[in-house]
């Protein structure tokens, strides 16, 4: 089993804010970090917050900044015949792969069963920069 150190909203090392990701974690095969931020995507409003993330994490500068990407997370309430917020996701994911060097890794549905009692499920999408 591999386990992944994590560490939430800070690099080891004083930066600015603005070089401050919402998540790291350590790939222990290489011992480099990747850099994440997470941004909540839910059923309603749009998804801007996420592409003003990818953003943020597109002007890094520093060659160790870019092993960076993004998770994304919304929680569905109960749902009708009409529902489309996997469409929403699969969008994100054309407006970030379509304009930013980034690629999908992944769009996750995930049944709750019952562990809330609003939430029937969870939309998981995560996305990391090409290096190459």
């Amino acid at each position: 089993m591999i386990g992944f150190p994590v560490q939430v909203e800070s690099y080891f090392y004083d930066e600015p804010a603005s070089r401050t990701p919402d998540l790291a974690m350590l790939l222990p095969a290489s011992g480099k970090y990747l850099f994440f931020e997470v941004k909540r995507v839910d059923p309603y409003g749009g998804f801007q917050g996420a592409i003003k993330d990818i953003e943020k994490l597109d002007s890094a500068s520093s060659p160790k900044d870019k092993r960076n990407g993004l998770v994304a997370i919304g929680f569905r309430e109960p749902t009708g015949p009409r529902e489309k917020f996997y469409e929403k996701y699969i969008r994100l994911s054309e407006a970030i792969t379509s304009k930013y060097p980034y690629r999908e890794i992944g769009i996750e549905k995930i049944d709750l069963q019952g562990m809330d009692k609003q939430a029937v499920y969870a939309m998981v999408g995560l996305w990391v920069r090409k290096l190459h």
